[in-house]
C-alpha cells in the first residue's frame, strides 16, 4: 500500500524539525480526517486525529472510544514521556491549553509532560477545557490506547513527538512496543499499526528497532 505524507492541519512547528522532509520508510494509505465510515476497496484509509477529537476532547479515552465506536480505520495518537518514563498520549509541547496543569501545579517553573512524574499527571482535568460534560477526562498511556483498539477493527497510529526535549523517545517507543508481542503480531498481520514522525533522525531510529512497522516522515512545510 502507499504511505501518503501529511502535514499538521494546525501548521505545528519545532526547532527539531528538519525542513521540507518528505520521506518514506515503509507504507500505508492514509488521510487526516475525523469523519467515520469504513473506507471502499483503494480509498484512503479513515483516520480519526488525536481520536475524534472534533466531538471530545483531544487524545482522551473518550476520544479513542468514540472513534472505535465510530468505524474509524485509525486513530492518530500522539506519544510523549514522563519524568519516570512512562509513555503517554498528549501532543502539546506544554500542557496549559487543555489541562489544568497550572491551577493544580501553579509553582512549577516548566509545564512539560517530561517534567512531570506519572502519578502526578494522573490528578489532571483533561477535558473540561473542550466542554463541561468531561469534566474529569483523565491523561492517558501509550498502553491505555492500545487497550481500547486492540482486536477492534481500529488501527493505531502513532506520531513520535517532535518536541525538542525528547532525545531517546523514538527509541523508547520502539522498546515498549517489542514488549507487546501478541499486540504487535495481530496489529501486523491486521495491517492496523504505523508509526510517523516530523524528525527523520527520530523516524530512523525507531524504523532500525523495529523495521517491521510500516513509518513515514511528516512535513509541515
Amino acid at each position: 500500500m502507499r504511505f501518503t505524507v501529511l502535514t499538521e492541519p494546525d501548521g505545528r512547528r519545532s526547532a527539531r524539525r528538519a525542513g521540507a522532509v518528505v520521506a518514506v520508510l515503509s507504507g500505508l494509505a492514509l488521510a487526516l480526517t475525523t469523519t467515520t465510515a469504513h473506507a471502499a476497496p483503494g480509498d484512503p484509509d479513515v483516520i480519526a486525529h488525536r481520536g475524534s477529537s472534533g466531538m471530545a476532547p483531544e487524545n482522551t479515552a473518550a476520544a479513542i472510544d468514540l472513534a472505535v465506536r465510530q468505524h474509524a480505520d485509525f486513530v492518530e495518537i500522539d506519544v510523549q514521556q514522563t519524568k519516570d518514563g512512562k509513555l503517554v498520549n498528549f501532543h502539546d509541547c506544554t500542557m496549559e491549553r487543555t489541562t489544568n496543569i497550572k491551577t493544580l501545579y501553579p509553582d512549577r517553573p516548566r509545564y512539560r509532560v517530561s517534567d512531570f512524574t506519572w502519578k502526578e499527571l494522573q490528578h489532571l482535568d483533561a477535558g473540561t477545557w473542550f466542554h463541561k460534560k468531561y469534566a474529569g477526562e483523565p491523561l492517558i498511556t501509550l498502553d491505555d490506547v492500545i487497550h481500547r483498539i486492540d482486536r477492534t477493527h481500529t488501527g493505531l497510529l502513532a506520531e513520535i513527538s517532535p518536541c525538542s526535549h525528547y532525545t531517546d523517545i523514538a527509541t523508547d517507543l520502539a522498546d515498549h512496543l517489542t514488549t507487546k508481542p501478541a499486540y504487535l503480531n495481530r496489529a501486523l498481520t491486521h495491517h492496523q499499526l504505523a508509526v510517523q514522525s516530523f524528525q527523520p533522525d527520530d523516524a530512523h531510529a525507531f524504523h532500525t528497532r523495529l523495521p517491521t512497522i510500516p513509518i513515514g516522515i511528516l512535513d509541515a512545510d
